[in-house]
């Protein structure tokens, strides 16, 4: 919340820009896997987050019903 507020990225009025939303993303995400969010700034790329092929490589592990 202190990285958010930092920023002032946990407002609504005025909206977002799509950068800031994008740091809010960044930071949603640092505080999840970094020990330190305050080194968010430090996540560059994604790339290796990414894999494109996840859907066809666990289709078949889904049931039939959805």
């Amino acid at each position: 919340m202190r990285e958010l507020e930092k920023y002032s990225l946990n407002r609504t009025d005025p909206p977002l820009s799509s950068r800031q939303e994008t740091s809010k993303s960044c930071i949603n995400l640092a505080s999840r896997m970094l020990y330190d969010v305050g080194n968010w700034k430090n996540m560059v790329g994604g790339g290796s987050m990414y894999k494109g092929r996840v859907f066809e490589l666990t289709e078949k592990t889904y049931p039939e019903s959805g």
